[in-house]
């Protein structure tokens, strides 16, 4: 068990500078951009497909 725990606590180190600069730029989105990219409905299904399936994919095979 506290092996398990090492290798989840050195993902996790690994992963939380990646994850709060993808949170940075996420929250200096304005109101302006994000409608901006659901005018480009192509582009807005490409991104909601890649947010639900290979995001969540990777997460799975890493852990």
């Amino acid at each position: 068990m506290q092996n398990f725990l090492n290798i989840m606590g050195g993902i996790g180190n690994f992963f939380l500078p990646i994850f709060l600069t993808m949170f940075n730029v996420g929250l200096t989105q304005t109101i302006q951009d994000l409608t901006e990219y659901l005018k480009d409905w192509k582009f807005y299904l490409r991104m909601l497909l890649a947010n639900f399936v290979p995001a969540p994919l990777v997460m799975y095979l890493l852990l």
